[in-house]
């Protein structure tokens, strides 16, 4: 083989290495897998705070119905007293 024969295979099987390490690189894209951890994580943390507000509004809605239930019983108590002095 003369120089140029070997010069000539040099330069294919570089392309074909540089070929296989584009073909590899496409297909282990390991910056996908970031970006879907990082929308798991903003989701996670926006449910977190969805059922922070549900159990906020939920503990409000328990303050009404108790502050509702003393004033029935104070209500009941008074109504108690009005009937006993009849």
């Amino acid at each position: 083989m003369k120089l140029t024969g070997y010069i000539h295979l040099f330069l294919m099987i570089f392309t074909i290495m540089i070929l296989v390490l584009n073909i590899y690189d496409a297909y282990n894209d390991d910056d996908g897998i970031e970006i879907h951890e990082t929308i798991t994580i903003v989701r996670e943390r926006q449910v977190y705070f969805e059922r922070l507000e549900v159990n906020q509004r939920i503990q409000e809605i328990q303050a009404f119905e108790d502050y509702d239930k003393i004033i029935n019983l104070y209500g009941n108590i008074a109504g108690d007293r009005e009937i006993a002095r009849l």
